[in-house]
């Protein structure tokens, strides 16, 4: 399955079984952040400055696109 953080493009690939922590966090208040899923990608939209994904507790760099 892939990863899609919008609005940057960014692609990460998770592997099926795999699990992810997603860490989003902004200096502004009333930010949009939100998830759509369908069969092939999960795609996550979000206002703020920085989106960081972990798998078993080490940062996932992103896949070529």
């Amino acid at each position: 399955m892939r990863l899609v953080i919008e609005p940057w493009g960014e692609l990460y690939v998770i592997k099926p079984g795999d699990s992810v922590e997603v860490v989003a966090w902004a200096n502004e208040p009333d930010l949009t952040f939100e998830i759509h899923q369908d069969v092939s990608k999960l795609k996550i939209f979000w206002s703020g400055e920085t989106v960081e994904i972990f798998r078993d507790g080490q940062l996932v760099e992103q896949s070529p696109q």
